[in-house]
């Protein structure tokens, strides 16, 4: 049976496993399902159609499954889904969906700061990072490994692929493909993310295909519908006896040109 606080308000409705631990003050509503081993802190409230995996840790104050922050907001019925192992430190906020079609998804693996927020119709993948103080506006696709700095944000409809980065105190108004690291009030490219893409274990071959493929991107000064012809022209068929190269390689093409905000550009006074 859960442990659960005497002062904690759980409804009856609410499903969750064995082990799961409720502190002080919490709240969880009708809708509810939390997985094993997972832990919701003090004055914690989670609401909505929302589903929890295992091993999560919620601090004091986050609040799970609030409405939208949109004037027009009426899926009362919206869903939430969150995978496994993720910590969300204090006063975190993830709400709930705003078009029906949609779920506010949260992969596994995270670690959410303290007052970071994810807001309606947002994906986020695996072993984010979201540092205090962060801001994901609506619909808004995170992809794996992502980091997002303190006091940073992404406007709505935005996406930013697999280990990229985004530096303290910067806004994101174009997409940030994968592995690439920005920055700036108007967040523009400085580099790759070489460090992630080791501690991820990328090979030589794969680390040097991005290499390539960001060159001629943003420092061949080739349009990014020539930049990406020339990617698929040259290094598909350099790098096509292997096989995790020609996927990396496949999926920063593939990002950019599904890119419907356009996206972010090069800054020469970072160039390397």
């Amino acid at each position: 049976m859960a442990k659960i606080h005497p002062t904690a308000i759980v409804s009856d409705n609410a499903k969750l496993a064995d082990s799961v631990e409720v502190g002080p003050y919490a709240i969880i509503g009708d809708h509810v399902t939390i997985g094993p081993n997972t832990k919701v802190g003090e004055f914690v409230t989670i609401k909505g159609h929302t589903t929890i995996g295992a091993g999560n840790i919620f601090h004091k104050g986050t609040s799970i499954g609030e409405p939208a922050q949109d004037v027009n907001f009426d899926n009362w019925d919206g869903k939430i889904f969150i995978g496994d192992n993720n910590t969300f430190r204090e006063n975190c906020t993830v709400h709930l969906p705003s078009r029906k079609e949609n779920t506010t998804t949260i992969g596994s693996g995270g670690y959410f700061m303290v007052n970071a927020h994810v807001a309606h119709d947002c994906v986020v993948g695996n072993g984010v990072f979201f540092i205090n103080n962060c801001c994901i506006g609506g619909y808004v696709q995170v992809g794996n490994g992502a980091y997002i700095s303190a006091a940073s944000n992404i406007v709505q409809w935005l996406r930013m692929g697999d280990l990229a980065i985004l530096g303290a105190d910067s806004k994101a108004s174009q997409d940030i493909p994968p592995y690439v690291m920005a920055t700036g009030t108007t967040a523009v490219a400085h580099g790759l993310n070489l460090i992630g893409m080791k501690r991820a274990g990328f090979s030589k071959e794969e680390i040097s295909a991005i290499k390539e493929a960001f060159k001629l991107l943003y420092l061949s000064k080739l349009s990014v519908k020539n930049a990406l012809k020339a990617i698929e022209e040259d290094l598909f068929s350099k790098y096509a006896s292997h096989a995790a190269a020609l996927e990396k390689l496949t999926y920063f093409v593939e990002f950019i040109r599904e890119s419907k905000k356009g996206i972010i550009s090069y800054s020469e006074k970072h160039k390397e």
